[in-house]
């Protein structure tokens, strides 16, 4: 079984119990990495009887050019920041992504 199907099962039959489905993928710091698309996230919370809010590219595409934009002026840090939000919870730039964060709340 995967990774993510392991967690899928245990959320899918034993969302209770976070303390186990934290030890699944811990490094030596405690921080918790699972590896997953945009489409699986979906469907683990769709089963666990939640709906979305919001599912956004975390960083988008910037990986790409981190130096030119931590050099960048405060007034264009501001207009890439307005592009930023405006493309974040696109599904392409999704699936571009190095980290995403999934909000959503109960049914």
């Amino acid at each position: 079984m995967t990774e993510i199907g392991y967690v899928y099962k245990m959320l899918s039959e034993d969302a209770g119990n976070i303390d186990k489905l934290l030890k699944v993928k811990t490094n030596d710091h405690g921080d918790i990495f699972v590896a997953t698309t945009p489409g699986t996230i979906e469907k683990i919370a769709t089963n666990c009887g939640l709906e979305k809010v919001h599912s956004i590219a975390a960083d988008a595409i910037i990986y790409a050019a981190t130096e030119k934009l931590n050099n960048a002026s405060d007034e264009n840090f501001l207009k890439y920041m307005e592009f930023h939000y405006s493309i974040c919870e696109t599904p392409d730039i999704m699936g571009a992504t190095l980290h995403g964060l999934w909000i959503g709340r109960k049914v």
